[in-house]
């Protein structure tokens, strides 16, 4: 068949429509809505519950557990346990508007890495407030076109371990010779150190005894097998968070209260992560107002 082609044609018409729009998603009915976001929450429960029975059985996996948590360590237990799942090697993680917000953009076909945010809370029949938990998709600087700065304020190991030491929870004793380094007297609640450490061996056996106090003065029992372990990993984290060679420490063999069942076990790291916490921050603290109280280099 032949088709009559004026001189104007159609051409410029075809060649300037516009882009075929994508179908747009269905929008689901409320039922539908419900229980394709409780479909998501049992997965993200599923997976909070596999990786609590691979860190309580394996040491290298609980390791990598307390290696996130040194690092995020806003990060509640189950939200940490859920990024160690997806993204172990996650530093900086926004969700898709706060990367927007600094500037930088998630990278085409990332997958978002899911973790659990507090909700509207209800009340229970025996009269109980209880919250609602939505999962919530972030993404780690890495699959983002953000500029990975691996900068960190330095400072020396004067400065270091009086911020360790700062508004510490019991005094300190400096003695001549003790076998351990550093230990926590809890009968006389002091914290004896042996005198001519080199910095990272007092680093860490300081922060090992200053958990000990932390425990004891929160009405444990810091000479217990699993108060022990417990400021044994806060020591490590400790060293983690501030760069210290952390050699000394081994996790092949992990005590019974780490492989007890899955809730117990999480309990056991919502107290480790309480206890890093507390001493983080007492940290923390003191670093920034030495940082600000720091002479600047036009000063000196």
């Amino acid at each position: 068949m032949d088709y009559d082609v004026s001189q104007d044609g159609y051409d410029d018409i075809l060649e300037n429509a516009s882009p075929p729009q994508k179908a747009s998603t269905p929008r689901l009915n409320p039922e539908d809505f419900a229980a394709k976001k409780k479909a998501q929450r049992e997965a993200v429960y599923s997976m909070v519950e596999q990786t609590t029975k691979a860190v309580s059985t394996d040491g290298q996996q609980f390791q990598a557990y307390l290696d996130l948590q040194a690092r995020l360590e806003n990060y509640s237990v189950n939200n940490g346990l859920l990024i160690l799942a997806q993204c172990p090697g996650a530093t900086q993680l926004r969700d898709f508007d706060g990367w927007k917000a600094k500037g930088a953009m998630v990278k085409r076909g990332q997958k978002g890495i899911s973790i659990l945010e507090p909700g509207r809370q209800y009340t229970t029949a025996d009269g109980r407030i209880g919250t609602y938990y939505e999962v919530k998709s972030v993404f780690d600087i890495t699959q983002t076109n953000a500029a990975i700065s691996g900068r960190k304020p330095a400072y020396d190991n004067r400065t270091m371990a009086a911020a360790l030491i700062a508004k510490r929870p019991v005094p300190i004793e400096l003695v001549d010779r003790l076998s351990a380094g550093a230990s926590y007297d809890s009968a006389n609640k002091k914290i004896v150190v042996q005198r001519g450490m080199d910095f990272n061996s007092m680093f860490c056996c300081v922060s090992n005894a200053l958990a000990k106090a932390e425990i004891h003065l929160h009405g444990g029992n810091p000479d217990a097998p699993a108060a022990s372990f417990q400021a044994y990993c806060a020591s490590y984290m400790m060293c983690k968070k501030y760069g210290l060679d952390v050699i000394r420490y081994n996790f092949s063999s992990l005590p019974d209260c780490i492989s007890a069942d899955t809730k117990e076990v999480r309990r056991e790291l919502n107290h480790l992560h309480d206890l890093f916490k507390t001493m983080t921050v007492r940290m923390d603290r003191s670093l920034s107002q030495s940082h600000r109280s720091a002479p600047t280099q036009e000063a000196r």
